[in-house]
């Protein structure tokens, strides 16, 4: 969704469980104010009992693809996957594990994001999972160049 005023705005993207429902788990983001062709994920963790979502949003006015890099904690590439164009105006989510594989997911700290062209921002989620109820659920943008 874009929204367009005539003076500044601050927006809120939320996430989380029903009132009604055993789980118990709530994020939120603050709108993004910068945008770019490079994002880092902080945070990745693709195991038995956590998930990841990353989330790529093309916000200029031209498709473009993205190249995802996955890297360790010493900071050293682990493996990329180049990802199907996405036209402008248009988001794409991405579960860490159908990003890569098992072998690579149990290694990843972080992930970067770069585009071949247009404007882009992101965000990552993550929380627990297998489980019969869940309990946590955290997230924060991308940094973006």
């Amino acid at each position: 969704m874009e929204v367009q005023a005539d003076q500044a705005m601050v927006g809120y993207e939320l996430f989380g469980s029903s009132s009604l429902s055993e789980n118990d788990y709530f994020a939120g983001l603050q709108g993004s104010y910068s945008q770019g062709q490079t994002m880092v994920f902080q945070v990745f963790l693709a195991n038995d009992s956590e998930w990841t979502g990353l989330v790529l949003i093309n916000t200029g006015e031209t498709t473009a693809g993205v190249t995802m890099m996955a890297y360790n904690q010493q900071g050293e590439l682990l493996d990329s996957q180049v990802i199907d164009p996405i036209g402008a105006k248009a988001k794409q989510i991405f579960l860490g594990s159908s990003l890569f594989s098992s072998e690579v997911r149990s290694q990843i700290a972080w992930v970067k994001a770069v585009a071949d062209g247009s404007s882009w921002d992101g965000f990552s989620l993550w929380g627990d999972h297998g489980t019969a109820v869940r309990k946590y659920l955290a997230g924060v943008r991308a940094a973006v160049r």
